[in-house]
């Protein structure tokens, strides 16, 4: 079956890093699934990227906010950091992890 989509989202996101991009300190994280898998399996596609997304959290960040809101099989995370460095580097290691599974198309930005 196909991966879930990752779509991260900062605060108007430029194609260029500018000022005031670079003082957010809020991420928003959209998991969406195929809709031409049966719902049980996108849901399940959802919970298990929902996973890798909270491990990558766990490991390195110290969330000033953490807010998780859902609607059948798409699901919203949104994350504030305490630094906007963190934030970028979430970001940057969101993206990252869907280029460890491009072959499933897990992000979009």
């Amino acid at each position: 079956h196909k991966g879930s989509p990752i779509i991260p989202k900062k605060s108007s996101v430029p194609t260029t890093i500018d000022m005031e991009s670079q003082s957010s300190t809020c991420v928003s994280v959209i998991l969406r699934s195929s809709h031409l898998d049966p719902k049980h399996v996108r849901v399940q596609s959802v919970v298990n990227i929902m996973q890798k997304v909270e491990e990558v959290l766990s490991r390195h960040y110290s969330l000033k906010f953490g807010h998780q809101s859902s609607h059948g099989a798409t699901v919203r995370l949104d994350y504030c950091f305490h630094q906007p460095t963190e934030a970028r580097e979430f970001y940057t290691e969101i993206l990252s992890l869907e280029q460890s599974h491009s072959q499933q198309n897990l992000l979009t930005c």
